[in-house]
């Protein structure tokens, strides 16, 4: 791309990133971030917008502004669905180890105890309820 515009795709580039690092920060936050996350991206739209249609000295960057506006609303929409994906997989992970540290400690370690102490010649007391 050459000629006037040719400087434009740095903009929607930049403002491609800071939806998408918004967006997974969001996504992926355990707190209800979403309620904070919305009303803070519209209004740096809207002060974006009013600030750069106000301001004579970037008339030159009016024609881009909504393409930045559309990158970073749509690149935030992916953030936020990848920063779940994220959060979900790592609760998965957390559920499972936990699931196997309780089954760990519960059944396999008295098993072992068992084992251990029938090698000796002892025998196990058994549990006080």
């Amino acid at each position: 791309m050459t000629g006037k515009g040719s400087g434009y795709w740095i903009y929607i580039l930049v403002f491609a990133l800071l939806g998408t690092v918004t967006g997974i920060a969001a996504g992926n936050s355990r707190e209800p971030a979403i309620s904070a996350f919305l009303p803070a991206l519209l209004a740096l739209v809207t002060a974006l917008c009013g600030y750069a249609f106000t301001v004579e000295g970037l008339k030159n960057l009016r024609p881009v502004i909504p393409f930045c506006i559309l990158a970073l609303m749509l690149s935030s929409v992916y953030g936020l669905g990848f920063g779940v994906t994220l959060r979900s997989k790592n609760e998965k992970y957390a559920k499972d180890y936990n699931q196997w540290l309780l089954r760990y400690q519960t059944v396999e370690l008295e098993i072992e105890k068992a084992q251990k102490l029938k090698e000796l010649g002892l025998q196990a007391e058994p549990e006080k309820k």
